[in-house]
């Protein structure tokens, strides 16, 4: 079975929409057996939970659902606000979750591809399965981090290996948290992520692109409908929902 995790914390009542377009994209293209494991807070509405499970039974597919503990207010108001701590919670997977691995998904994604695909990639000997970024743009992430390494990885898709997490860092959650509070990082989790990660042998298996193809790289934003084909198709600049 494929595991796949979606965060949000849902203020207006109406971001879940986003979530759900990914967990529709995701199960539109499974060809076998996926799992939606829902991490959400108490922002989750009772609309919003019955759509989640509506997809889910009309795919006859597994829905969990996970609430996420409370963020700390001074972690909290050092995330950038276009983000939400929602996008914390996926640092919590480890400790929510039952499974030895998940893939982590953005709410700003469409599955173009069965996500099987993504998730059978053997990571036994890393903690995290991700795609770096463009050299330049890596580089410059890089620099403002104050990184030993040259790259950056994008964490909007993360193949987590929840196994090792727990084995070898069993307060993950605490320190990833730690990061964001005390060092102001920018981007949130994804800024403590690599920095937290920074110079481990055992941090990464470099996915290929295609396993986290972003929109504002190069000129991804403007290529024919056929070549999304086969493609986790990740708005990671302008949004749709911002654009039309």
């Amino acid at each position: 079975m494929t595991h796949v995790a979606i965060c949000l914390t849902d203020k207006t009542g109406m971001y879940y929409k986003h979530a759900l377009v990914t967990a529709a994209s995701v199960l539109d293209n499974a060809k076998s057996a996926v799992c939606l494991h829902l991490v959400h807070d108490e922002t989750l509405s009772p609309a919003a939970e019955k759509a989640f499970r509506d997809l889910c039974a009309r795919h006859g597919q597994t829905l969990q659902l996970h609430h996420a503990r409370e963020i700390p207010r001074e972690t909290e108001q050092n995330v950038p606000s276009f983000l939400g701590k929602g996008t914390l919670y996926k640092t919590m997977l480890p400790g929510l979750l039952r499974e030895d691995k998940v893939l982590y998904l953005d709410c700003d994604i469409v599955c173009l591809c069965d996500v099987a695909e993504v998730f059978q990639i053997d990571i036994s000997g890393q903690f995290l399965g991700a795609v770096k970024m463009g050299r330049e743009q890596g580089l410059r992430w890089s620099k403002k981090l104050g990184l030993t390494s040259d790259f950056c990885i994008n964490a909007g898709v993360l193949l987590m290996n929840l196994e090792k997490i727990r084995r070898e860092i069993p307060d993950y959650t605490e320190r990833l948290l730690d990061v964001v509070r005390t060092k102001n990082i920018p981007v949130g989790d994804q800024g403590a992520t690599n920095t937290f990660f920074d110079g481990r042998p055992d941090a990464y298996h470099f996915l290929p692109e295609f396993c986290n193809f972003r929109t504002e790289q190069e000129d991804h934003a403007t290529l024919p409908l056929k070549e999304y084909r086969g493609k986790i198709v990740h708005f990671a600049g302008k949004k749709p929902w911002e654009v039309f």
